[in-house]
């Protein structure tokens, strides 16, 4: 087993992550008139899509980092190929991104691991080329950090889950930056490859399933 090649697989998941990361800087992207759930709101998205912000693929950029029980562990990048964030009136409205999973990178260049994360025992890139995500919900965070909590549907290899993480959204001018990091469990998505959930006796070659991911998105209005 190669330990290079099974890190680099949880990264690109999300994508997954890819990228809907918010919290604003114009009191807000983030919508406050959804239902109270005590300290916090929650807002289900609304079918109105408002104005169209671009994704800047070349400004945007996703790492990932896996790891090994042992302590070793992986990391490199994958690239959003296309995605938009939607607003009315300063209120995120949502969001949906694409990953395209054939660009994932290990940093030290390790092609072998990049070759074994695009084949079947990962992604199967050559059957599933991309994962996507799509915001579902925003709930309002911690006023002192400026975070959002942010819900999608996330779907890699066919396969769609929930997931949620905090992010800092900011809404500047005609761009939106929104931050994220944050961690998932990559076994969610039948990424198996090296895990305990699914194979026993693996010693010190089990990867973890915790895949660590950060991300930083910038979109331009339309």
């Amino acid at each position: 087993m190669n330990k290079d090649l099974i890190i680099g697989t949880i990264v690109l998941i999300i994508i997954v992550i890819g990228g809907l990361w918010w919290a604003s800087k114009t009191p807000v992207v983030v919508p406050t008139d959804g239902v109270s759930t005590g300290e916090n709101t929650v807002t289900t998205l609304p079918e109105d899509q408002g104005e169209a912000y671009l994704i800047n693929t070349a400004s945007s950029t996703f790492k990932w980092i896996g790891s090994f029980v042992g302590g070793i562990s992986e990391a490199g990048t994958v690239k959003v190929s296309q995605g938009q964030f939607n607003v009315v009136e300063n209120t995120l409205t949502g969001g949906q991104f694409t990953i395209d999973l054939d660009t994932i990178k290990d940093n030290a260049g390790k092609t072998q691991l990049e070759d074994h994360l695009k084949n079947a025992d990962f992604f199967d890139v050559a059957k599933y080329p991309t994962a996507t995500l799509m915001i579902t919900k925003l709930e309002a965070g911690d006023p002192a950090t400026a975070e959002a909590v942010v819900t999608g549907d996330l779907t890699i290899k066919g396969i769609t889950k929930p997931i949620t993480f905090p992010a800092i959204i900011t809404l500047a001018g005609n761009t939106i930056t929104a931050k994220a990091k944050f961690s998932f469990d990559r076994s969610l998505w039948e990424i198996k490859y090296g895990s305990e959930t699914f194979f026993k006796n693996l010693g010190d070659k089990v990867i973890k399933n915790e895949v660590s991911v950060e991300v930083t998105i910038v979109a331009v209005k339309q």
